[in-house]
């Protein structure tokens, strides 16, 4: 008996027909599915329900092209307000720049190259790209979920070949292909839903002003607890004994890196914002000193330093949501830091030292006596701590929304720590009235223990206080029987129930002063509530 196996025969004709037939018409149904989805406008509405596949599509919808973008994940994405940056550099005579937050949750370097091919075959590609850095992005532990979707929705076949020379797995390049060629079955689960349960596109994602989307803000107390408990369970964990270095993801910063480089467009490299609980994580002996010797060799590699956002626009902890991820206030104390500590040389103005948050903006026919927006108020005598510090970026803790104060910061007694619990007195530097207004902006409570006082030798001559309202209204008093004498501003928090705080901002003097004709000055633009 002859054990050698038999002699391979051709499968007949009919066979061979019907196999390709069934290819053809399984690949026709595929396409005519395809074709279907697309022309129902069931792409774009799927795409509009979540950020990681809205985001693309934002620079098309906008009109404009950004001078400035912003990359980097969550941190980032809750961290810089791009009209905030906008108005900075105006005013620091760098001219009228526009500003973009491309950043995304769990963006990761994988996310960065996907979106340099975004920017640098936009008209008018960007004049800078800021890339804000963590630890997390390189770590083996972090999770692959956000990777995924952004390798899903944001990949585009043009920065596959520089993926694959980074060490883009061949499945996951096979995934960006199919997903490039067939959106379907880039959306197959919502796609699933659709057909199975009926769920049909859900509302879209607010993509918030120019990319930038408000964190929640939490009192100082909740926000420290959450700090704590992120920085044991999370960055513990990410950067503990058990992570190393993704190289794969360093590939791809390289190459994201590299691809800016060759469109002329500069590139900056800062870390992400924290608060001070997560610190005790950023140390060498966790993966937190090799990762960020690795990002300054990158940042080497192009001529650049790696800026460590501790020391350029770190702000204090009850500016945070947790532990790193700003309230939208802290979003606007970092952004004008960033701005004028990294921006500004980076585009080649002068930076001076940041002693003011905004510059004055009297009202017209007024000066400015006190406007709140030094870094550190000088001349003030404080006691307690409903003033402590003196002035503050916008709304506190749990506290309503605060609005009509100019510019960034105000008085506002309703601690972070201790909302309206807190007690205090703050008293001005003398100052001489040489015109016949004093015009202040007040809000808070309307209590008898809330006070804005104008004294005169220690004699109260002027007195106002809140209306049970977050809105700092218009306060104007006729000084005009003390002219030509010295007087002190005196605020007063001595209550500690419910609305018993006040809100103070924007002393002016106004009308023509002693021996000189008032100034005209254009209005000042009035802070409104958060949409």
């Amino acid at each position: 008996m002859s054990l050698s196996p038999p002699a391979a025969t051709a499968p007949p004709k009919g066979d061979a027909l019907a196999l390709a037939l069934s290819l053809l018409t399984a690949v026709a149904v595929l396409f005519a599915g395809e074709l279907a989805f697309r022309l129902s406008g069931s792409e774009a509405r799927f795409a509009a329900e979540a950020r990681h596949s809205a985001l693309p599509g934002m620079l098309d919808s906008q009109g404009w092209d950004p001078d400035i973008a912003f990359l980097g994940d969550s941190r980032v994405l809750h961290g810089v307000r791009p009209e905030v940056v906008e108005r900075v550099l105006r005013q620091q005579g760098a001219g009228e720049l526009r500003a973009e937050n491309l950043a995304l949750p769990g963006l990761s370097p994988i996310g960065m190259l996907a979106l340099s091919g975004y920017l640098t075959r936009r008209v008018h590609p960007p004049r800078l790209v800021v890339l804000g850095l963590s630890p997390y992005m390189l770590s083996t532990l972090q999770s692959p979920t956000y990777a995924r979707e952004i390798r899903d929705f944001v990949f585009r076949l043009p920065e596959l070949p520089a993926a694959l020379a980074a060490g883009m797995p061949v499945e996951d390049a096979l995934t960006v292909v199919t997903h490039e060629w067939l959106h379907a079955v880039r959306f197959r689960r919502r796609v699933i839903e659709w057909v199975i349960d009926g769920t049909g596109p859900k509302p879209a994602h607010d993509l918030g002003v120019e990319g930038f989307e408000c964190a929640p803000r939490c009192t100082a107390s909740m926000q420290h607890r959450r700090a704590e408990q992120r920085a044991r369970l999370g960055t513990a964990q990410v950067l503990g004994a058990d992570a190393a270095i993704d190289w794969t993801q360093l590939g791809y910063l390289r190459a994201a890196v590299e691809a800016f480089r060759r469109a002329d467009i500069e590139v900056r490299f800062v870390t992400t914002p924290t608060a001070s609980p997560i610190w005790v994580y950023y140390t060498d002996e966790t993966l937190y000193g090799p990762a960020m010797r690795a990002y300054r060799r990158v940042a080497a590699s192009v001529g650049q330093e790696l800026y460590d956002d501790r020391e350029i626009a770190q702000v204090e902890d009850w500016y945070f949501a947790d532990g790193d991820h700003l309230s939208p206030e802290g979003a606007t104390r970092h952004s004008v830091l960033l701005a004028r500590r990294l921006l500004l040389p980076a585009l080649g103005v002068p930076a001076t030292p940041v002693r003011r948050f905004s510059p004055p903006a009297p009202s017209a026919g007024c000066r400015i006596v006190f406007d709140f927006e030094e870094l550190h108020p000088e001349g003030w005598e404080v006691t307690g701590d409903a003033f402590s510090p003196l002035a503050v970026t916008g709304t506190r803790g749990g506290q309503s929304e605060v609005s009509g104060y100019v510019g960034v910061q105000l008085v506002n007694t309703a601690t972070a720590m201790q909302s309206n619990r807190a007690v205090g007195s703050a008293l001005s530097p003398a100052f001489r009235l040489d015109a016949p207004r004093l015009r202040l902006r007040v809000g808070g409570g309307d209590s008898s223990k809330l006070s804005a006082r104008l004294e005169l030798d220690g004699a109260v001559v002027r007195e106002a206080r809140g209306q049970r309202s977050e809105e700092l209204r218009s306060v104007e008093w006729d000084v005009s029987a003390f002219r030509g004498q010295q007087v002190r501003l005196h605020l007063l928090d001595r209550g500690r129930a419910a609305w018993e705080h006040l809100l103070v901002d924007q002393v002016e003097l106004c009308g023509a002063p002693q021996g000189a004709d008032p100034q005209r000055e254009d209005e000042p633009a009035v802070n409104a509530p958060e949409r």
